[in-house]
């Protein structure tokens, strides 16, 4: 997505929960699994199977992915690829689909009264059409060293 990863999230797995301990929160429930002991690989998923992601619980940004292939094990092709996605990010803290709506609508009508405010903290231009498909695998590659 183009976050920086600064606020909690959840992937909701075949029923089960994974999300990276939070020590100012706590909790004994046995359905919350520790996400960076687990890997893609581990859950055996399938051509079409689909799964869920939720960043920044107080935005509640809700992605649903779905299984687009699955690579045999010992393929050099790269492990995880996104193929396709529709607009821009949403810039971070921007107040989940309510705030984003509003920050688009201030963007596209300079005579808004936050334009101007909206569009330093954009860094001077926002274009919520683009989805960056390179970049994005870029970093991934990054991440993963694929």
């Amino acid at each position: 997505m183009g976050w920086f990863d600064g606020h909690l999230h959840e992937f909701n797995i075949q029923g089960t929960s994974y999300a990276v301990p939070d020590p100012d929160f706590d909790f004994d429930d046995s359905r919350i699994e520790d996400e960076k002991k687990f890997s893609l690989k581990d859950f055996s998923l399938k051509k079409g199977d689909k799964f869920s992601y939720t960043y920044d619980f107080g935005d509640d940004w809700e992605h649903l992915i779905k299984v687009k292939d699955v690579i045999p094990k010992g393929s050099t092709d790269k492990l995880y690829q996104i193929t396709g996605g529709k607009r821009a990010t949403p810039p971070e803290d921007c107040g989940g689909s309510p705030g984003y709506e509003n920050f688009l609508e201030a963007i596209n009508n300079e005579d808004h009264e936050e334009h101007k405010h909206y569009m330093e903290w954009a860094g001077g231009e926002f274009d919520p059409e683009e989805y960056p498909i390179e970049g994005f695998n870029d970093m991934l590659e990054e991440e993963f060293l694929i």
